[in-house]
């Protein structure tokens, strides 16, 4: 009778399935440590490349832009315009580097590796 109201035993996939999602934060985790530790590796080999072009200069640009556009919208509210065009930036600089290496990711492991390891030496400048 105590067997019964137990329910059934989990099926041993279902098991390692849970064990093997546990894993996964530190394996993700120990490879953008190895990435950031390559990104390093090649910025203090190459420095930054001149004809790279950066993704500060892209974010930059978006600024330019988009305050523009904003003055034209917000012109007697300058103050927040200022706030919205902080939002969006910090959005925008989060989402697409997100976005870009999630997918990356999820069409190989390794593309996502590569990826990372080459945003990490765009944002090092350990010599310059």
């Amino acid at each position: 009778m105590e067997e019964r109201d137990r329910g059934p035993a989990p099926h041993p996939a279902d098991r390692v399935k849970g064990q093997e999602e546990q894993d996964g934060g530190e394996g993700k985790m120990l490879m953008s440590l190895a990435a950031c530790g390559a990104g390093l590796l090649l910025d203090l080999l190459f420095g930054d490349p001149v004809w790279l072009y950066h993704p500060v200069r892209l974010i930059g640009n978006w600024i330019s832009w988009a305050e523009r556009q904003l003055r034209k919208v917000c012109g007697a509210h300058p103050v927040a315009a200022g706030g919205v065009l902080w939002g969006m930036t910090a959005l925008l600089a989060f989402l697409v580097p997100f976005a870009l290496l999630f997918l990356a990711g999820k069409i190989h492991p390794a593309l996502g590796f590569l990826l990372e390891t080459f945003w990490c030496f765009q944002i090092l400048a350990a010599r310059c």
